[in-house]
């Protein structure tokens, strides 16, 4: 059991600001004493999970209507909508704003394309037979981990907005998604370098505003044409700040490319070392496999054929005591 504002401190240490522009709180681990939200401002839901007790501990400066008990109904929805014989023939399913809690099992809808479950309280989802989903819409709900993603055919996938949920990592894996577009990661506990995203070559929209990523502008893909950040990397990028009727602010990438070209120019060489060593490394690999192999052919050899002289030893052995010379009769 954790004590409430410790937990808190380590979810938002030294982040005053950012406490101020979270929307939605999880709270998905048992926690004691009391939980002082008066630094979320702009809270609007708490979400505590059903394995948590809440009189363990108590929440103050947060109104009693903005706290959500949550319990496992997802499923019940699914079937009463959607029967069994049918899901196979749904190629996209829109559930958002359905105050649907627990588990997400979409195992049964194989060809799904697109998916928006957004603004619910789920917790989990299996994609495990959903081979051909471009589009993953799942932000404003509780989901902690991001198995769901391997899930995925990294070849097909083209938007994913996972913003505002509890998740938390580095962006290693979204590396793999090669065809994405469009990326919002906003209102998650991310960490590291954007340089996980180098592979992303389509990439348009990337979204990672109140997130703990820090590094990386340069690594980005040249397609890449808005960036929405706050905190260090906004501050990288102030002078490249634009401003949409329909998105709002952003920052403008293809802009500060262009006036940071000696950054690029050194990030393309950095990348070109690291293949020609991979290519070097692979090479000196493939030569040690065969010196190893030789090595390993000659050994064999001389062992067969110590075998074969044994072997031939005991047959003449044989040989011997099956054919004797009778003996001499007077």
């Amino acid at each position: 059991m954790v004590q409430a504002q410790k937990w808190l401190e380590s979810q938002w240490h030294n982040a005053k600001e950012r406490r101020a522009k979270v929307g939605v709180l999880h709270l998905t681990e048992q926690l004691e004493g009391i939980l002082d939200l008066a630094d979320f401002t702009e809270l609007w839901r708490i979400l505590i999970y059903p394995e948590v007790e809440e009189s363990k501990f108590t929440i103050i400066n947060i109104e009693k209507d903005k706290i959500i008990k949550i319990v496992d109904n997802v499923q019940e929805h699914l079937d009463s909508k959607y029967p069994s014989e049918k899901r196979a023939t749904i190629t996209g399913l829109a559930i958002a704003h359905g105050n649907l809690t627990g588990s997400l099992d979409l195992s049964a809808f194989v060809n799904l394309e697109e998916l928006n479950c957004w603004d619910n309280q789920l917790t989990s989802l299996d994609l495990s037979n959903c081979p051909n989903l471009t589009k993953l819409h799942c932000s404003d709900n509780g989901l902690t981990n991001l198995g769901f993603l391997t899930q995925l055919d990294p070849n097909k996938l083209i938007e994913l907005i996972i913003s505002n949920n509890n998740l938390t990592g580095d962006l290693s894996l979204f590396s793999r998604f090669t065809n994405l577009k469009y990326l919002w990661l906003d209102s998650n506990s991310f960490t590291g370098s954007l340089a996980s995203l180098q592979p992303c070559q389509k990439l348009m929209w990337l979204k990672i505003d109140n997130t703990h990523i820090t590094t990386g502008w340069e690594y980005l893909p040249e397609s890449l044409g808005m960036i929405c950040c706050d905190g260090e990397l906004a501050e990288q990028l102030k002078n490249y700040s634009e401003t949409d009727s329909y998105i709002g602010s952003f920052y403008n990438y293809q802009t500060w490319r262009k006036d940071n070209q000696t950054l690029i120019i050194i990030v393309k060489k950095i990348n070109e070392a690291k293949r020609m060593l991979n290519n070097l490394s692979e090479a000196l690999l493939n030569q040690t496999l065969e010196e190893l192999t030789d090595k390993a052919l000659q050994i064999f050899i001389f062992q067969t054929e110590e075998q074969v002289k044994e072997l031939r030893k005991q047959l003449e052995q044989c040989w011997e005591n099956k054919i004797q010379i009778p003996p001499k009769q007077n």
